[in-house]
């Protein structure tokens, strides 16, 4: 069975902390754990302690990372659920149960994505253009 204080270590491994960890401590509100960032943790975490993160849903932690013109037309899935965070005692109970034992509160698991379509069409439109330039120039 894995030890808190295991746990802790990977935690502090992982965010180059090296002040005090608690049960409460927050990833990402008290370590400013996000993004990429969360999901190299829980991959290591998961590694380290032969736990199954396949019940996970990053949408419910953190934000997207990168720019996203989509969602201003459309708000992306993370921007309409719920914060939920992750802290160092949730690692250590779930790394005892050997997997990501989190109960997520009632959604809709769209698995549509408007803000990513709208993204795709504005990239085509983009790709077309400079496609078009590029043949103007060369038959010219």
């Amino acid at each position: 069975m894995p030890t808190f204080d295991e746990v802790a270590e990977l935690v502090r491994e992982q965010t180059n902390y090296d002040g005090p960890l608690t049960d409460d401590t927050e990833l990402q509100a008290d370590l400013g754990v996000a993004g990429d960032d969360l999901d190299r943790l829980l991959l290591a975490w998961a590694e380290r302690f032969g736990a199954d993160l396949s019940g996970y849903l990053p949408h419910f932690h953190t934000a997207e990372e990168g720019f996203n013109l989509g969602a201003w037309f459309y708000p992306p899935r993370d921007s309409r659920l719920p914060d939920v965070p992750i802290t160092v005692g949730m690692l250590h109970q779930y790394a005892e149960l050997g997997r990501w034992a989190l109960e997520y509160p009632d959604h809709d698991p769209r698995r549509r994505r408007p803000d990513v379509w709208v993204n795709r069409v504005v990239a085509t439109a983009v790709a077309g253009g400079l496609l078009a330039g590029v043949v103007r120039g060369c038959v010219s």
